[in-house]
Order: structure tokens, then C-alpha cells, then sequence
């Protein structure tokens, strides 16, 4: 099984496809396709006091395989790159869920992440969407490959500057929504700290240089000098069914979406479409005695973030300046 990286300084001036067919023993078509991923990097040659700074070879364009590498460069490749399906699968312009000159609001699918990984910068959210919509996007912040929400994107500078002036100003309120086993009091503060660095010096990874090494990590219910404070505020909990009359086995969370849903849409329908929709649901709902239920709390973060530092991941973004209200089916409190 290939290693998971394959680095060496050139031993001769050749191409970089022709070093890297040495290194790896791979055909052209093959090496093509990863540095078409950002699985391949050159370097300048390695200094006693420093290590290589590393530069991906896609962007050297399409004739990269070509590019001349001199003797004592370095060139690296990762042979077995991690892959996000998720990006093949999506799409991208579906996610879309408000566009204008400044800023490209998406849905982000879960499977794919924001940032670029070290052996992968093609299959990310950002990249595919310039791929879909034929733009340039900047990345504001970020949620966790895993993680489906709304997500802002730039398409300027000078719009990427000023979200992160608001982030940095703390004027953006996150909300999350989550699933509880029991009752939450509105107004419930869940408080910790947690160990912000430094961990240790930095990793011979991307650029070469200046990258933090990553730590465990350290938290605490008391505040400690440097830590980084983060809160949640409960603002609501309300018990949704899941098992009982009209909801089948296995299906409470289909339930909790179209509750979801139907909330959002009964909030953007005209007043005569609501009073119709409340008179159809007059009637008094009877669910079994015995049947089992759980509790859907919505939580707004409050974020200090000690030195000025924004807060990245999040799910859904609340009164971002300068842009109105869009209605987003589905997606709990989704205002861009």
C-alpha cells in the first residue's frame, strides 16, 4: 500500500511529471489527475535552519506536468489523497440559496469540507461552487465536514473585510438547533473555557513553516488566564412526537422536519393562506399515553472570544449588515 506521502529532493533538472513518475512509479494520466486535485507540491531547495516552502503544483496551469524542477528542488506528492464524494454527487447551484454582487449565501452539504485539505483543495465548498457558478468566492468561515448549514461566501475583498470586521465586533448571532432527551429551561447558560495554545512549533505541512501544531483539546467550567470562553444561551425547547398517533416507527425525524418546514412556511404566508391553514388545524390532536417524545432546544451562542479572535464553524448566521431577509424553507432561523 502507497505511504501516504511521497517527498525527495530532485536528484536531476527533468520535468516534474518525469521526478514524480520516478518517485511514485505512477503513469502520466495518474499524476495529472492528482495535481488536478492538489495532491502534488514542489519546493524550494531545503536550507539547514528551514524546511522546503511547499507551493501546490496546479498552480502552475495546465502544462504543470511540464514544469521544469532544477536539481536539489524539492517535490512531494500524496498518492492516496483524501476524497469527498459529496462533491460529484452535489448540486451546486440547488444550494444556492441567496446570491447578490457581495456575498454567495449556500446551504452547505454534509460530506464536504470548507478549507482546502493538505492532499486535496479541489473538493471543497468554495471550489466547487466557482466551478458550478463561474464566480470567485472568498471563504468567511467555515462548519465541519460533517456538518450540513448555511454557509457565506464573498465574492470581493472588500465584502470579505467587512464580514470579518463584524465577526471580530461580535455583531453576528449564530443559532443551532439541537435535539435533547428532556426539557431545557429558556434562558439556560451552558458556559466553558478552552485551552487556546500555543501547543508546540510548527509542522512541515502546506507552506513549510508557520503552522501551529495542533493539541488536545483542554476545557474547563472555571475561566483560566489566555482560555477561550465559549456559551450557549438556550432561547426556546419544545417537545416534538416520536412515537404516537400519526407518527410511524422510526420516522420522529421526518416529522421534525416538516414541523420545520411548515413552520417557516406558515411564517412567510399571507395573513388569509395563515388564518385558512389555522382553521384546517383547529382540530385537537390525541397521541397515545404510553407513546415516547424529545425535546428540541434552540440554542443562540454568545462568543467573547478573548484577543479579537472570530469564531469560525457555525450552523446558521443570524443579522449580517448591509443584506435583507431570506426565507429559507426548512432550516431553522437561516437569516442572511
Amino acid at each position: 500500500m502507497w505511504p501516504q506521502i511521497l517527498k525527495e529532493p530532485a536528484i536531476r533538472d527533468a520535468t516534474l511529471g518525469e521526478l514524480l513518475a520516478d518517485l511514485s512509479g505512477l503513469p502520466n494520466t495518474q499524476l495529472q489527475q492528482l495535481i488536478d486535485l492538489g495532491a502534488v507540491y514542489y519546493g524550494d531547495p531545503e536550507c539547514p535552519a528551514n524546511p522546503p516552502k511547499w507551493r501546490r503544483a496546479k498552480r502552475l496551469g495546465a502544462d504543470a506536468i511540464n514544469q521544469h524542477i532544477s536539481e536539489g528542488q524539492w517535490i512531494r506528492i500524496h498518492p492516496r489523497p483524501k476524497r469527498y464524494p459529496a462533491a460529484s454527487t452535489t448540486d451546486w447551484a440547488s444550494t444556492v440559496l441567496y446570491l447578490d454582487d457581495d456575498i454567495c449565501v449556500v446551504n452547505k452539504p454534509a460530506g464536504i469540507p470548507v478549507q482546502s485539505h493538505e492532499s486535496n483543495s479541489a473538493e471543497t465548498v468554495p471550489h466547487c461552487l466557482e466551478q458550478a457558478l463561474g464566480i470567485k468566492l472568498w471563504m468567511l468561515h467555515r462548519l465541519d465536514v460533517c456538518t450540513t448549514g448555511v454557509l457565506v461566501l464573498a465574492r470581493n475583498e472588500a465584502a470579505a473585510r467587512r464580514f470579518t470586521a463584524d465577526m471580530t465586533a461580535h455583531s453576528i448571532r449564530k443559532q443551532y438547533k439541537a435535539l435533547v432527551y428532556k426539557p431545557v429551561d429558556a434562558g439556560t447558560r451552558l458556559e466553558h473555557h478552552m485551552y487556546n495554545g500555543p501547543f508546540g512549533s510548527s509542522l512541515d505541512v502546506m507552506a513549510g513553516e508557520g503552522l501551529r501544531a495542533r493539541g488536545p483539546r483542554l476545557l474547563s467550567s472555571e475561566q483560566r488566564p489566555g482560555w477561550k470562553q465559549c456559551a450557549l444561551t438556550v432561547t426556546e425547547c419544545q417537545e416534538i412526537p416520536v412515537h404516537g398517533e400519526g407518527v410511524e416507527p422510526g420516522t420522529w425525524l421526518l416529522s421534525l422536519l416538516r414541523q420545520d418546514a411548515l413552520s417557516r412556511e406558515r411564517e412567510h404566508a399571507p395573513d388569509l393562506e395563515r388564518s385558512q391553514s389555522d382553521q384546517q388545524r383547529s382540530e385537537p390532536q390525541h397521541h397515545d399515553s404510553s407513546s415516547s417524545s424529545s425535546m428540541m432546544a434552540g440554542l443562540e451562542t454568545v462568543t467573547p472570544a478573548p484577543d479579537g479572535l472570530p469564531e469560525q464553524e457555525q450552523s446558521s448566521l443570524e443579522a449580517l449588515p448591509r443584506v435583507g431577509l431570506v426565507p429559507v424553507m426548512g432550516i431553522k432561523d437561516a437569516i442572511v
